[in-house]
């Protein structure tokens, strides 16, 4: 689908933050250390708020890249469903977080894994959840308001 939105980015940067998601809270689970889920979140929380800020996929690009000397991976999307995806991924790692503050830890592993499995489904199929929830919902809004 190609849209006025449609931008050129470098699709390994995608996979590595599914990559720093997956591994994160893997860590994270496997050390029990809640607060690496709280910095995954929020990372997510402020790249989707303004990809400036999309933390993973700077480091990837300023760091990773360059020293791996990994190429460039060209290729065009629409980048509002992978920011709704991230959005949607940090607000469910927020609710992990209120659900650890509470004294939850079984509600809060179990939203954190949820994320991680989502990730990693995107990352070995390439279906994104978040994307396909995104692209429902405008196929609906259009629907109500023609």
């Amino acid at each position: 689908m190609t849209t006025q939105l449609t931008q050129k980015f470098d699709a390994n940067t995608l996979r590595f933050n599914q990559i720093a998601i997956v591994g994160g809270i893997s860590a994270a689970l496997l050390i029990q250390q809640p607060i690496i889920v709280v910095i995954i979140g929020a990372v997510l929380l402020a790249g989707s708020i303004d990809p400036r800020l999309a933390g993973f996929k700077r480091l990837y690009s300023s760091l990773i890249r360059p020293a791996l000397r990994v190429a460039v991976n060209p290729s065009q999307d629409d980048p509002r469903p992978h920011n709704f995806a991230q959005g949607l991924g940090g607000v469910f790692l927020l609710l992990a977080t209120l659900a650890f503050l509470s004294g939850w830890s079984l509600v809060g592993w179990s939203l954190a894994i949820v994320v991680a499995a989502l990730a990693l489904l995107n990352l070995t199929t390439s279906f994104c959840l978040g994307c396909f929830l995104y692209y429902q919902y405008r196929v609906y809004s259009r629907r109500r308001n023609p």
